[in-house]
């Protein structure tokens, strides 16, 4: 695969927007993701797809001795984590199916926040996760048909029927919630418009 199908960071940085009601929705994401981190062992910590590392800054106020391990397609993006305090960032070659190499169950919590939906396959990542979590994987996508809907309110993404570019999965909560349990016990799922936000347990015996 050529990395350059692959966008990395926010192709539309949320994070930084100035209109008011993406500011509330991306606020309120904010804060739910924040109480899922809350419920978990963040004391060694894995973020597949890390992006700009905005939840290592999240993960350290709550746990100050965490550490924080990112992976991402992107060395500059890399760079940007550690410098928010990341222990290790590790770069994932876009033209290989997702390996991290470390032992199963090397991290007491694996996140993947707002990746899976760009992922070529997203089963294999799962399975990834599940392996090397010992606990806890928590995981967020957009939520489809609604995503769409409100690009295209935003008049974004006409040609392509409100369609973010990278997006390449499209789950509603019932398809993601079966996706997710095929390789974990879901825990809790949360509908934060225009967001699925699913805490889960790694299965006994994965």
């Amino acid at each position: 695969m050529d990395a350059s199908h692959i966008p990395t960071g926010n192709y539309y940085n949320k994070q930084k927007t100035k209109n008011p009601i993406e500011r509330f929705l991306v606020t309120h994401f904010d804060k739910q993701l924040r109480k899922m981190f809350e419920k978990v062992n963040l004391s060694k910590t894995l973020e597949i797809g890390c992006g700009e590392g905005n939840n290592v800054v999240e993960i350290k106020d709550l746990n100050s001795d965490a550490h924080y391990t990112g992976t991402d397609i992107d060395h500059d993006l890399l760079e940007q984590t550690k410098e928010k305090g990341a222990d290790d960032v590790i770069y994932t070659d876009p033209e290989k199916a997702i390996s991290i190499k470390f032992p199963d169950n090397s991290f007491t919590t694996v996140m993947m926040v707002e990746v899976l939906e760009h992922l070529p396959d997203p089963e294999l990542a799962l399975k990834e996760a599940a392996r090397l979590t010992s606990d806890q994987f928590i995981a967020t996508v957009p939520l489809e048909p609604l995503w769409r809907f409100m690009n295209l309110m935003r008049f974004k993404y006409i040609s392509d029927l409100g369609n973010t570019p990278g997006h390449i999965n499209h789950w509603g909560r019932s398809s993601f919630r079966k996706l997710i349990s095929r390789h974990f016990d879901i825990v809790e799922c949360k509908i934060q418009l225009p967001w699925i936000m699913i805490r889960a347990r790694k299965r006994t015996g994965e």
